[in-house]
């Protein structure tokens, strides 16, 4: 029976049971070799991130660290919605970072989504440039941070063929 899905990396679709693949987190399909070439990026501190590793990441400290409540769909919606208003996804991550880290933001209060952007996200700004004047280094570490807590959370899945045990059949006769 075969299994198609999307590689994340490169967006083409493929067999898992022909192909060896890596499944990072759930339902994320990665070929091997596409994998390996994000992760070498991912360790490389001049390669800068795309909007979806970004993305991955907010999703990442959401979910992980703050362990707020989520509501998925509103979630991509908003970020999708803030990436269109021009605020960059980079951006986006601090000021969620921002929110939970500096002004303690109840998790319960975020009621699934980002919606706290829209109303923090220049205090935010204003906030990381003030940390960058003092220590230079601030928003290096935090973007090490993130994909350090990404590569973490890799789990390498083996293709490995699942074996059928047929169960012999029980008659009420035998008993």
């Amino acid at each position: 029976m075969s299994h198609i899905v999307k590689c994340r990396a490169c967006g083409i679709k493929f067999n898992t049971d022909v192909e060896p693949w890596v499944m990072p987190s759930t339902n994320y399909y990665y070929h091997k070799n596409c994998y390996e070439q994000w992760a070498k990026k991912q360790g490389a501190l001049e390669a800068k991130m795309s909007d979806d590793e970004w993305f991955e990441a907010l999703k990442y400290y959401l979910n992980h660290i703050v362990k707020a409540p989520i509501d998925w769909r509103k979630l991509t919606s908003q970020w999708n919605n803030f990436l269109k208003q021009k605020k960059t996804a980079k951006g986006i991550y601090f000021t969620m970072r921002y929110a939970y880290d500096v002004v303690k933001m109840d998790k319960e209060k975020s009621q699934g989504g980002i919606g706290i952007v829209s109303l923090t996200y220049q205090d935010s700004c204003d906030y990381w440039e003030q940390r960058f004047k003092r220590d230079a280094t601030i928003i290096e570490k935090i973007e090490k941070q993130a994909q350090e807590q990404m590569r973490q959370r890799v789990n390498l899945v083996a293709q490995t063929k699942k074996k059928t045990v047929k169960k012999k059949a029980i008659s009420l006769e035998d008993i």
